[in-house]
């Protein structure tokens, strides 16, 4: 009958059945953690041990390259960035830092001097100061010092020379000097009239000037050879 059935389960004899088998169970439970533990995970370990990353900073790529072999380590392609620090061809910067631990097989990146940017230098001879420094502003230089010269073809304030040729190559933010132009030289003209002749080339060649052909005229005022006018006039500049 059912109630024969009832009393069949729920007899000790049943209950200590089930007890046993979830003890087994229990048991393999253990022995397979055991197992995991002992021989599956070291080969885990072992099968990705770790390393120590070598120093790359201020080495090559190449020689960067043969370290990485070396510590079972995967170099990625470098970036290149302009540098007046360090030599073009050397790396500067890398990722994972130099004795950090890291798996084998791990990618290190790396960026690579490109050395100091250069610039064209422009031709700013003729120009004016601040055109000058406008042009050398869009080469990526800036204009240092300026001195001046007198120059008798080049007008006042224009750029008579620059210290770096155009063309040639600066690194990019250096500084290029420039000389302006006063203008020509000019002298006053000394006043000779009522002068001798004799003195009045003397004052003239003293002053820097030369005598242009001499044109005589009578006159009862003045005695012979008296400088009775003059051409320029003594109120006049000359170069």
């Amino acid at each position: 009958s059912h109630d024969n059935k009832a009393m069949v389960l729920g007899t000790p004899e049943h209950h200590r059945t089930l007890l046993i088998r979830a003890g087994l169970v229990l048991a393999g439970c253990i022995g397979l953690l055991v197992v995991i533990d002992q021989l599956l995970l070291p080969s885990l370990v072992h099968a990705s041990k770790t390393v120590r990353v070598p120093t790359l900073v201020g080495k090559t790529v190449d020689q960067a390259l043969r370290l990485m072999v070396e510590h079972d380590l995967a170099l990625v392609q470098p970036k290149e960035q302009f540098s007046d620090k360090v030599p073009k061809g050397h790396i500067m910067t890398q990722l994972p830092y130099a004795n950090a631990l890291v798996k084998e097989g791990r990618r290190i990146y790396v960026t690579v001097s490109k050395g100091v940017e250069l610039a064209s230098v422009p031709n700013v001879r003729g120009m004016t100061l601040r055109d000058a420094r406008l042009a050398m502003m869009r080469a990526g230089l800036t204009i240092g010092g300026v001195t001046y010269e007198q120059h008798d073809s080049v007008e006042a304030n224009r750029v008579l020379t620059q210290s770096s040729p155009p063309g040639s190559e600066l690194g990019y933010g250096s500084v290029c000097h420039v000389v302006l132009s006063r203008g020509p030289a000019t002298i006053p003209i000394p006043d000779v009239r009522s002068l001798t002749l004799q003195q009045a080339t003397e004052v003239l060649h003293t002053s820097g000037f030369t005598i242009a052909p001499i044109v005589y005229r009578s006159s009862s005022a003045f005695v012979s050879n008296t400088v009775i006018d003059q051409m320029p006039g003594p109120d006049s500049r000359q170069a």
